[in-house]
């Protein structure tokens, strides 16, 4: 927890726009029912998704990289002093966003995104010892391409 209640509201904050991306990048592979699988509803899935990567997700990301700016100039830590659940929920998202949105369908929208900052941060957060290694183990699940999850 950060310290104080400022910086938790703060944190509190960070999580809970990234938890909206999620759900928001998450209905876009899902817009015609939640609970309907992608491929059941893929072309309006391909549409209403394509449409998020170009003119939600770079809004979003925007807003992050300011976050990120505000909170961890250098991008070389965590964003309360020490790692909170709000570094972890963002990074969370933004490596979602990376692999479901950094493809040829999505015109290469993660690479595309002038966040220097934000991607900058999240390398440093993939570096964590520990975080490092459970991306590299067979714990971590490979992303759907289709869902953010």
């Amino acid at each position: 927890m950060p310290p104080g209640p400022g910086p938790v509201a703060k944190a509190d904050e960070v999580m809970l726009n990234a938890t909206d991306f999620l759900a928001e990048g998450c209905k876009s592979f899902h817009p015609v029912d939640h609970a309907l699988e992608f491929e059941k509803q893929k072309d309006e899935a391909i549409k209403a998704s394509t449409k998020f990567a170009k003119e939600r997700m770079p809004t979003w990301l925007g807003h992050f990289e300011k976050v990120v700016k505000r909170l961890r100039p250098e991008a070389d830590g965590p964003l309360f002093g020490k790692a909170t659940y709000a570094d972890f929920a963002l990074f969370h998202a933004v490596d979602a966003a990376e692999a479901q949105f950094n493809t040829d369908t999505y015109e290469k929208a993660w690479d595309k995104a002038e966040v220097p900052t934000l991607k900058k941060w999240k390398a440093w957060m993939a570096s964590r010892e520990k975080l490092a290694a459970y991306l590299a183990s067979d714990r971590r699940k490979p992303w759907e391409g289709n869902s953010m999850m």
